[in-house]
């Protein structure tokens, strides 16, 4: 299903309010109906070796490596040891569970404008699938949504047409 705009905005509006927080991790697909507001999801933040092992599981995989460079490629320097949250969900209604990280960005080209500039990485492990999705933004530009879906094997290659590129355009940063 392709999202509409208002679903991406929706998913892009909710990632930014969120902030450092949980709650965006959990959803599957930011692009989807937001029926999963409905469900009763039970998210724990990991820590530690649990944290470090996901990472090292996740980070390495095409589809995050694809989404990931095509981010880099705007500007942007992951922090992975500052800005990484890890955590496991459950949906209590139906036991399901799956893995999730959240992966910041910091700007590192130099401007002269008072512009802000922010980006995130979505990674969401099922079973043996890993769907991504990076949302990044330049103020005064269009929202830019890449998303890829794949093989956790680290050895699963993800190029340029595996990905599923959205730009949403935005009038005045977005405020009209």
């Amino acid at each position: 299903m392709n999202p509409n705009r208002r679903q991406v905005l929706q998913s892009i509006a909710g990632s930014t309010a969120i902030g450092a927080g949980l709650s965006q991790i959990a959803t599957p697909s930011a692009a989807k109906d937001t029926s999963h507001q409905k469900e009763n999801l039970s998210i724990t933040r990991l820590s530690g070796q649990e944290a470090k092992q996901l990472r090292t599981e996740l980070l390495p995989t095409g589809p995050v490596k694809t989404v990931r460079q095509k981010i880099q490629s705007d500007g942007f320097s992951a922090e992975i040891e500052e800005h990484t949250i890890a955590a496991k969900i459950t949906n209590e209604d139906t036991d399901e569970q799956w893995s999730a990280l959240r992966l910041g960005f910091s700007y590192t080209k130099k401007t002269t404008e008072n512009k802000d500039h922010g980006a995130i990485l979505y990674v969401h492990k099922k079973d043996d699938v890993v769907s991504v999705r990076g949302i990044s933004h330049h103020e005064g530009e269009s929202v830019k949504v890449h998303e890829a879906r794949g093989s956790v094997s680290s050895v699963t290659t993800s190029d340029d047409g595996d990905v599923s590129t959205y730009t949403v355009p935005v009038v005045e940063g977005g405020d009209s």
